[in-house]
């Protein structure tokens, strides 16, 4: 074994001191998890999340216990991420909040959306219209977790990257739907040059008279007129303006 010198045991220690010390800063474009819990503390008030008080402590004191610093890799978030009893439930609760952080002008295709598929009913006869993509397990359970999101991956900028071709159990789903109403001036930063619109490429939609489950649902941030956009992407067509996140890592908070 190599005997470590005392000059270079003490540059060691103050290596590991300086990596201990560094703390990537929350981009302006981002919101700190602080800011996050309290937005999601107000909507479980306002918009009927279905939280109980002790849920949310608990969430709080695994957040400050877990101090997690933010990504240094441009493009990965972390995100608060609510999750319903179902898919259907989860997929509301972030409509809902959708709705209150954009205005009724930024949400006027949303709503168009909505309505020319039936407002994204449970079911479309016998037939559910959202589910998650097969090998993605929702928590089955309302609970809180915290998501690390690669916003950049599988990126095609000259051709596109279908969904089909690069989606699987790592796909990021419902924590883009959070993400959106967490991080709001990041969804207005999309252009499809610099910043890409996000697939949803972990969760599958029916939509009438197509093939089932051969659609997406995307957020798409239209920066001239100015409103959130959320509509359903065939799976198999390549969409070079579009990612489809990534979940690096997730954590459960509470349950």
């Amino acid at each position: 074994m190599t005997k470590i010198t005392s000059g270079q045991n003490k540059q060691l220690r103050r290596v590991l001191n300086d990596a201990a010390d560094k703390v990537v800063p929350v981009p302006d474009y981002c919101v700190s998890l602080e800011a996050q819990f309290q937005r999601l503390v107000k909507f479980n008030r306002e918009l009927s999340f279905g939280f109980s008080d002790k849920l949310l402590a608990n969430a709080e004191r695994a957040l400050k216990r877990l101090s997690p610093t933010w990504p240094e890799q441009q493009g990965t978030i972390l995100t608060l991420v609510p999750y319903g009893a179902s898919v259907w439930e989860t997929h509301q609760m972030h409509g809902r909040a959708i709705r209150a952080t954009y205005s009724g002008a930024e949400l006027s295709v949303w709503h168009g959306f909505q309505s020319e598929h039936q407002d994204m009913g449970q079911s479309h006869g016998e037939m559910p219209t959202i589910r998650l993509l097969s090998g993605i397990k929702h928590p089955a359970k309302p609970c809180i977790w915290l998501e690390r999101i690669d916003l950049l991956t599988h990126w095609d900028k000259q051709n596109g990257l279908a969904p089909n071709k690069v989606r699987g159990k790592e796909s990021a789903h419902m924590g883009l739907l959070a993400s959106a109403w967490q991080h709001k001036a990041l969804v207005q930063l999309q252009d499809g040059t610099i910043w890409p619109y996000w697939n949803l490429a972990g969760v599958e939609v029916n939509v009438p008279g197509c093939e089932l489950w051969s659609h997406c649902p995307y957020v798409d941030w239209d920066r001239d007129d100015r409103y959130l956009y959320w509509g359903a992407l065939d799976v198999a067509y390549p969409n070079r303006d579009c990612s489809s996140p990534v979940l690096r890592e997730c954590k459960l908070l509470a349950a």
